[in-house]
């Protein structure tokens, strides 16, 4: 059986994913493309392209949908922001 830690250790750095931001008082999600990167699991951290991430508007209370492509499946996952490093890096559990 895999457990949830063995599905992040089995995501490379610096793969593509595409994750759904809640935002703070919006019931919509902010759609972004980032890039995974491995921490000490289950943590990890998502990093961006600069001026692409609202950080003003992010709503750490709810969980993010993160999407990741295996080449052929899918990774789905729900993550909480654990903090907002930088205006460019997410950091995750």
């Amino acid at each position: 059986m895999t457990t949830n830690i063995d599905i992040l250790q089995d995501i490379p750095d610096d793969k593509p994913v595409r994750i759904y931001l809640p935002l703070i008082d919006n019931k919509e999600r902010y759609r972004l493309q980032g890039v995974y990167q491995k921490s000490n699991a289950p943590a990890f951290n998502l990093l961006f392209q600069p001026g692409t991430l609202p950080v003003d508007l992010v709503n750490r209370d709810e969980s993010c949908i993160i999407n990741v492509d295996m080449g052929g499946s899918s990774i789905s996952m729900e993550a909480m922001i654990s903090s907002i490093a930088s205006n460019q890096v997410l950091e995750m559990k």
